[in-house]
């Protein structure tokens, strides 16, 4: 427990840490080098900031390298962290009834494509692809009020998402955008996903359109079906639990991102300028 708790502290340092470094390091980037060249030289401190600037403009693409390392390294711990609460639930496995068992294996044959069952005796109604194995987690719950045709269509819907290998995309683009150093696109992210669920739920319904209708309104934590997930189909994944939102709500979110490549726009220019107008700055210091 105390370990626990330990690990969790120094999680929460290292998020904080990242959150700030993400949203302050640019300005390092934005202030205007032509503005200190030769002036001020009264003040003792100008002279180190005049050089500590010119340096970290030199130095861009390490400096950048480095802070995307630190974000990467968030994420991907942060992933983990949430990857380890998935755990305690696996602790309840157990054999799956056989007409379970025998509704999973055909589903299988019917995508063409080998997979893991692992049925936990929760009456928590729990249905997610396993990301790291190549498995379906279902809970006792989850089926108890569900009709065989029902139960086929969860199993497809998260069978379908192991194929397409839904899980890697979210992490690789989870890792992408920690890796531009900046905040805001969690949103995006967002989008992204409900992409994917809609891609599914297209592949699932052929067929079954009226079931699958039925099934998303009453699985899905959207009553009106206007956009829902079937239960927790993206467990694992952190920071994408608010995909049962109205497509217009998540573009309204979207400015963030569009703030922050504005930015990233802004720093690039920034360093056109540096390089372009480096032998000024050079010859004109303290």
């Amino acid at each position: 427990m105390v370990e626990l708790k330990s690990g969790q502290n120094r999680l929460a340092a290292l998020l904080v840490v990242t959150r700030w470094i993400r949203v302050v390091w640019p300005v390092v980037f934005l202030i205007p080098l032509g503005v200190l060249a030769g002036r001020f030289c009264t003040f003792s401190i100008t002279d180190p900031i005049y050089h500590g600037l010119v340096g970290a403009h030199e130095w861009i693409w390490a400096i950048w390298a480095g802070l995307a390392l630190l974000s990467v390294t968030s994420a991907a711990w942060q992933l983990l962290a949430a990857e380890r609460e998935v755990g305690p639930l696996l602790r309840f496995a157990c054999d799956p009834p056989r007409d379970i068992r025998a509704t999973f294996d055909g589903c299988c044959t019917q995508l063409g494509m080998p997979a893991g069952l692992v049925f936990i005796a929760l009456p928590n109604p729990i249905a997610f692809a396993h990301w790291r194995g190549r498995a379906v987690v279902l809970s006792a719950g989850m089926v108890s009020e569900l009709s065989p045709e029902d139960i086929g269509l969860v199993m497809r819907h998260e069978l379908l998402h192991l194929r397409r290998a839904d899980q890697w995309r979210a992490f690789a683009w989870n890792m992408f955008f920690a890796m531009l150093v900046l905040p805001g696109f969690r949103a995006v992210e967002q989008i992204l996903n409900r992409r994917r669920e809609h891609a599914v739920d297209d592949a699932c319904r052929i067929g079954h359109e009226a079931a699958y209708a039925q099934l998303l309104l009453r699985n899905s934590p959207r009553r009106d079906g206007l956009y829902g997930s079937i239960c927790t189909s993206s467990a694992g994944i952190p920071g994408l639990a608010g995909l049962n939102l109205p497509p217009d709500y998540l573009t309204d979110r979207s400015l963030p991102a569009i703030v922050a490549v504005t930015v990233l726009a802004l720093v690039l220019f920034s360093q056109i300028l540096f390089i372009a107008a480096l032998p000024y700055l050079q010859a004109n210091h303290c």
